[in-house]
């Protein structure tokens, strides 16, 4: 079986390392029996959402942010149809703005994908943290780090409810079939062994319904998860 990754601006939008969540997951797949290519696309080139088994977008400077996503603008109908077909992609980081409605600061208002129903404001000051969340689609607490400049404006129910520092992180996590949109940085999938097999039974599944997943441990991966999450929670109060 062969797998095809679509890493969308790996060299504008990998502020924190976003690269690692590719690299695990390629790694996995490849446990799995899958032959596996990723393809890297970036500003000017030409981009196909044919045979794409999965798309990733990681975090990026404000400005390479918004020249990423008026790139992408080439090939909205294309990227909208991946998304409606439910197959996998993941966008971390500020990336998850641009699957919003809109990107406003106090000069401008710029249209997004509206592939969700929230809108990202920007603020003067960057908001950091470390944060645990909880979401109705994954049996573990999600763990991360988020390091952005906007907030989230949503009025509907959301998939991801922030249950640490949640000074201005709400709405910082989103779930629509196969897609995944978090304010989360860096390696994600990393850190999160749920998220990361998620990701490997939905690009397997989708690619081949009748294929074997076969069911591999690891342990040194579980603990690092279990010990973060120990950290983060003895932090709480």
């Amino acid at each position: 079986m062969r797998i095809n990754i679509l890493h969308l601006y790996s060299d504008l939008m990998n502020l924190y390392g976003d690269y690692g969540n590719v690299s695990i997951l390629k790694s996995r797949l490849i446990d799995q029996g899958a032959e596996v290519n990723v393809v890297c696309k970036t500003i000017g080139d030409e981009i196909s959402f044919d045979d794409t088994d999965f798309v990733y977008c990681g975090a990026g400077t404000e400005s390479n942010l918004l020249l990423a996503l008026e790139d992408l603008k080439r090939y909205k109908e294309d990227f909208i149809r991946y998304i409606d077909s439910g197959k996998p992609c993941l966008f971390t980081g500020n990336s998850m703005e641009m699957l919003g409605k809109s990107i406003s600061s106090e000069t401008s208002t710029i249209e997004a994908f509206s592939v969700f129903g929230y809108e990202a404001k920007k603020e003067k000051e960057r908001i950091i943290g470390n944060v645990i969340i909880k979401s109705d689609a994954f049996n573990e607490k999600i763990v991360g780090f988020v390091n952005k400049q906007a907030t989230i404006k949503d009025d509907s129910s959301i998939s991801g409810i922030n249950i640490y520092n949640s000074s201005h992180m709400e709405n910082s996590f989103y779930v629509k079939e196969s897609l995944i949109s978090t304010y989360i940085t860096g390696p994600i999938l990393v850190k999160n062994p749920e998220l990361l097999d998620f990701f490997v039974k939905s690009i397997i599944s989708k690619k081949d319904s009748n294929y074997e997943i076969k069911k591999i441990e690891y342990p040194n991966e579980d603990l690092g998860y279990k010990q973060a999450l120990i950290n983060l929670e003895n932090n709480i109060g």
